[in-house]
């Protein structure tokens, strides 16, 4: 295992020889702070991780909200930006390939450029902290947040809200989980009452819907679920 202490650095190499792994290489990331009055080091630990499209480089936040790319081809490494806000989600396989959200947990969604670091889009329309972003699987123009009161789908060529995602029906049930299905570019929703709902991405059109009946003393059978890249 090699270490790589990033502490002091805003860019470097990942490492400087060959891995000794005939498998890959395992990379032990040093991130660290001083407090200058104690002087006690503190560790400072990564919350969320996100890859491009070609799976050959990805995004790292950290508890204060500072983005670092590395990439893997390249052997390097490099500080993006110091946001200061706490992060709750990344996503990097947009359509443009220099282009990254980050999610905060005032709620809101800025898009800013890895060559340039500076802010491309903003995008406002949730109350509460956003939880997870998902991109489209194709075409990369279109990603859907969601948070504690709603999940909606947005627009990122012009940075606008296309549709919130609900049903009339399940105004008073939580969504467990909603993203993009890999395969059909579907958008699956599944709600904590075991119900699972799914739209098409283009019309946004309800597809079809499974519910389960649960009765009130019955535990909830749902806890995770996790989609398939086959069709079937």
């Amino acid at each position: 295992m090699l270490l790589l202490d990033i502490t002091t650095n805003d860019k470097g190499q990942l490492y400087t020889h060959k891995s000794p792994l005939s498998n890959g290489l395992f990379l032990n990331i040093k991130h660290t702070i001083c407090n200058k009055l104690s002087m006690i080091t503190k560790q400072i630990n990564f919350t969320h991780l996100s890859f491009n499209r070609l799976g050959d480089r990805f995004l790292a936040c950290d508890l204060h909200g500072t983005i670092y790319m590395f990439d893997l081809n390249y052997n390097r490494y490099m500080r993006l930006n110091r946001l200061g806000i706490t992060c709750t989600a990344l996503a990097f396989n947009l359509k443009c390939k220099t282009e990254y959200l980050v999610a905060f947990i005032d709620g809101s969604i800025k898009c800013f450029n890895t060559e340039t670091r500076n802010l491309v889009g903003w995008m406002k329309g949730h109350e509460k902290a956003i939880v997870s972003l998902s991109v489209h699987p194709t075409q990369g123009d279109m990603v859907i947040s969601f948070s504690a009161d709603s999940a909606q789908l947005w627009d990122l060529k012009t940075f606008e809200c296309k549709q919130k995602l609900s049903i009339d029906s399940k105004k008073n049930v939580e969504i467990m989980k909603i993203c993009f299905a890999p395969a059909t570019c579907d958008i699956v929703s599944v709600f904590k009452d075991d119900s699972i709902y799914v739209w098409t991405s283009e019309s946004i059109n309800l597809r079809c819907s499974f519910n389960t009946e649960i009765s009130e003393d019955e535990s909830k059978f749902y806890k995770c679920f996790s989609l398939s890249k086959q069709k079937h």
